[in-house]
């Protein structure tokens, strides 16, 4: 089965990496640089994943050439695009079945794992990709309290600190998930992936009150209490795949009736709960 995207929405590109992972040949385009027509016809895929970001024209003329296409629609849908098999939106429509859509989905491109390295070995890790100037002035405190503890910081978002070591591949950042006993999500946007990756992960947006931290103090709290025992991060871990890229690919498949490939991609759902 092939597999065509437009690129331009993160809920496509998380698809196409869950799509990929699963050994799905997925292919993404950006319609801005290519005619919806001429990639089709190099690619001949079974399914195309269009969003509103799509050229209305090009892709119902595309529809009108090739009468069999099948088309999944990401978002709010119109009539100003052909109509698809199949919607993921929240919205839902007389036309044609629709799946909800979550507001963010964890992108599996995003979980690593790594083994054990003594060589990056530390008692808190914290990864600094999103913190902008505003959120690090905004949660001084939190940083400075974890600058104390030697926290070591990684990531895209350099700080003017010695505690951060530099940006990371995602090599070295498995690695780092692996050889550190905690890692803290100071933004709340990273404990999905990082927790999925094997990580005891403290979060500001955590669903469960036993990784959850609100300040300073309960951060220091939670810090010394998982540093004393670890936890069991089974439920977090079921909470985070809730919504992600491979349940979307799963409900996919379902609604195709390909059962082969549902049972297939809830077998690597399994296998990120382990």
């Amino acid at each position: 089965m092939k597999i065509l995207i437009e690129s331009r929405t993160p809920t496509s590109v998380s698809i196409h990496n869950a799509l990929v992972k699963g050994g799905i040949q997925s292919f993404l385009w950006d319609n801005t640089g290519a005619s919806i027509i001429d990639v089709y016809d190099s690619i001949r895929p079974d399914i195309i994943i269009i969003n509103d970001q799509c050229n209305p024209m090009q892709c119902k003329g595309l529809a009108v050439l090739e009468s069999n296409i099948n088309f999944i629609f990401i978002g709010e849908w119109n009539e100003h695009f052909p109509k698809p098999i199949l919607c993921l939106s929240n919205k839902t429509y007389q036309q044609f079945p629709s799946i909800p859509l979550p507001l963010s989905t964890v992108d599996i491109a995003e979980v690593v794992r790594g083994f054990f390295d003594p060589k990056v070995a530390c008692e808190i890790a914290i990864f600094t990709d999103g913190m902008t100037e505003d959120f690090v002035n905004s949660n001084i405190e939190i940083i400075n309290s974890l600058i104390v503890r030697q926290a070591r910081f990684f990531g895209r978002s350099r700080l003017p600190i010695p505690n951060y070591l530099g940006m990371v591949d995602l090599d070295l950042r498995s690695k780092i998930i692996a050889s550190s006993d905690i890692c803290v999500d100071v933004t709340g946007n990273l404990w999905k992936p990082l927790v999925l990756s094997g990580a005891v992960v403290l979060s500001q947006k955590s669903p469960l009150e036993e990784f959850l931290f609100t300040d300073v103090s309960s951060l220091d709290k939670k810090i010394e209490q998982l540093l004393e025992s670890r936890p069991n991060t089974s439920s977090l871990k079921m909470l985070a795949l809730e919504g992600s890229s491979i349940d979307i690919c799963i409900d996919i498949f379902r609604f195709l009736k390909v059962q082969q490939l549902v049972e297939h991609f809830i077998k690597m759902r399994q296998s990120l709960l382990q």
